[in-house]
């Protein structure tokens, strides 16, 4: 894998910036930054995955951080 590929890896796919230790990890193991989750549920009331559109049934607060960050 490719230096491009990696940090690929650790960027959120919602708002481009690079993963943060604040990152969360949802249960279908995407991983987010937590300011992009808690955007979508504010404007929307539930919270999907953005990559896969699975719904989440627990708040932000409650997913577990992504450790290897």
């Amino acid at each position: 894998m490719d230096e491009s590929s990696l940090l690929d890896l650790l960027e959120c796919s919602v708002c481009l910036e690079r993963l943060d230790t604040t990152a969360k990890v949802l249960p279908c193991q995407h991983t987010f930054c937590r300011r992009c989750l808690e955007n979508i549920v504010s404007s929307r009331n539930e919270l999907r995955c953005p990559e896969c559109r699975i719904l989440v049934d627990c708040g932000v607060d409650d997913l577990p951080a992504n450790i290897l960050l």
